[in-house]
C-alpha cells in the first residue's frame, strides 16, 4: 500500500513549473489535495496535472461540513493562514499523512500541531533515493524551480547542489 502525502498549491505549482510532475508521480506515494487548493491552480497547471488526477497518483478530496467549520475557526484565530492552507492541514490530520508545502506559515502551524511537513527538496531527495531521477536531473529541476522564483531556503538548496555535484564526481 502506498504512503499518503497531502500537497499544497505551491508544491503542485513548483512541480509543474519545473517540469517534474511525471517523475514525482512515480514515487510510491498516493498524493492528495483539496478542492480548495485546486481552485488556486491556473488552467495551464491544471492541464499538466490532469493526467494524474483521480488516478492512482493524485486525488482531489473535499472537506466535510465539520471540517469547513473548523477551517473558518482556524482562520478567525490565525489570520496568516488561508482557507486553502487550512484545508490541506486538516486533510493531513484526517488521513494522518505528511503535508507537502513550501509555505512557511503553514509549515510552522502544522508542525506546532503535530503534522509532519516536508517540501519540494524532500520530494527531490525521495526521487533520487528511489532512483527515479539522477542527481544531475535533480540539479536541473531545482535550478528551474529557483529560476521560476520558488521561495526555497537558500542554505538547503546550496547544500543539495554541493552534495549532488559530489555525487556526480565533479
Amino acid at each position: 500500500m502506498k504512503k499518503i502525502a497531502v500537497q499544497d498549491a505551491n508544491i503542485l505549482i513548483d512541480l509543474v513549473n519545473a517540469g517534474m510532475v511525471d517523475d514525482c508521480m512515480k514515487l510510491e506515494y498516493k498524493f492528495i489535495t483539496t478542492s480548495f487548493v485546486i481552485s488556486e491552480i491556473d488552467e495551464y497547471q491544471l492541464s499538466v496535472l490532469q493526467p494524474h488526477i483521480d488516478s492512482t497518483c493524485l486525488e482531489i478530496l473535499t472537506l466535510d461540513e465539520d471540517e469547513i467549520v473548523t477551517v473558518q475557526q482556524i482562520i478567525s484565530e490565525n489570520h496568516i493562514l488561508s482557507a486553502e492552507d487550512v484545508s490541506v492541514y486538516l486533510l493531513a490530520l484526517r488521513v494522518k499523512a505528511t503535508l507537502l508545502t513550501g509555505d512557511n506559515n503553514l509549515r510552522k502551524y502544522a508542525v506546532s500541531h503535530g503534522v509532519d511537513v516536508c517540501g519540494i527538496l524532500w520530494l527531490l531527495d525521495q526521487m533520487i533515493a528511489s532512483e527515479i531521477i539522477s542527481t544531475s536531473q535533480a540539479t536541473l529541476y531545482l535550478q528551474t524551480c529557483l529560476n521560476k522564483k520558488s521561495r526555497l531556503p537558500k542554505k538547503d538548496c546550496d547544500d543539495r547542489f554541493e552534495s549532488w555535484v559530489k555525487d556526480n564526481g565533479a
